[in-house]
């Protein structure tokens, strides 16, 4: 087979998989823009420290938007689940109520603040340690579309 024949047989599917290629890599460039310009990532450290309330959550109160990630992140090799004790009306938390137990050091558990979130406030608790003061809260605010007003 003649060299140049066997490259023109091959160009329509590499022109096809070059095309989808650049395709895939513009649609994750641009859902990548769009989630990082609005969401963010809000950290909440499982800690164990000494005092008069040994395990907590750092910080203990959080507020976000629709949109936004809390992450919670196990500091310690010792058992902790995030677990919201109160809301408010019209918040259908499903299965994000009571998170998994965190084991290990490292480990995260991500709560995706979404439609399911009604504005308002959000008590939770990690289970093992709620009578030892492991307690925070989340706010959920409404996300503001910032205008620029023409005079």
């Amino acid at each position: 087979c003649n060299p140049r024949e066997a490259i023109m047989s091959h160009t329509p599917f590499l022109i096809v998989a070059s095309v989808a290629a650049l395709f895939a890599t513009s649609s994750a460039a641009v859902a990548q823009s769009a989630t990082s310009d609005n969401a963010h990532v809000i950290i909440v450290k499982l800690v164990v420290k000494p005092g008069s309330t040994p395990y907590t959550f750092e910080p203990s109160s959080v507020n976000a938007v629709r949109g936004d990630t809390v992450r919670f992140i196990d500091e310690e090799a010792v058992p902790h689940d995030v677990h919201f004790t109160s809301h408010p009306g019209g918040t259908k938390l499903g299965s994000v109520t009571v998170g998994p137990y965190l084991t290990n050091k490292g480990q995260t558990y991500d709560v995706v603040i979404d439609d399911r979130f009604a504005a308002g406030k959000y008590n939770f608790v990690c289970d093992p340690h709620d009578l030892l003061g492991m307690h925070g809260v989340l706010t959920v605010g409404e996300r503001t579309v910032a205008t620029n007003a023409i005079k």
